[in-house]
């Protein structure tokens, strides 16, 4: 478990940096327990870009919240489907969220902060 834990963390840093995405998303955290980090833009906030990210990642049959939680049962075959999907959309969610277009995406409201400042 620990290699595909590695592999995930690394194949993620190295697509981020290679499609030019570092601007908008991250990853950190360790190997087995790693998380893909989602930042504000000039034109979308945070919660628009997870709520544009979750909503691809749900259409793709991938259940996540922005966390990669790996356990014995995942096998190379699930890190090269949630990779595969990655590829597919995390450039064109970075582009959309430069360009003022991540609201136009979004099929519901945005996430909302869960805690708030009084």
């Amino acid at each position: 478990m620990a290699a595909l834990s590695n592999v995930l963390k690394q194949e993620l840093a190295d697509l981020i940096e290679k499609s030019n995405c570092a601007d908008v998303f991250s990853v950190s955290g360790y190997p087995s327990w790693s998380f893909l980090g989602v930042a504000a833009t000039d034109s979308a906030t945070q919660y628009e870009i997870k709520t544009l990210l979750l909503q691809k990642l749900f259409a793709r049959g991938i259940l996540s919240l922005g966390t990669h939680n790996l356990i014995a049962a995942h096998s190379q075959s699930h890190i090269k489907q949630l990779m595969s999907c990655y590829r597919a959309i995390l450039p064109g969610i970075a582009e959309r969220a430069r360009e003022v277009r991540v609201g136009q995406a979004l099929r519901t409201e945005p996430l909302q902060s869960l805690f708030k400042v009084r």
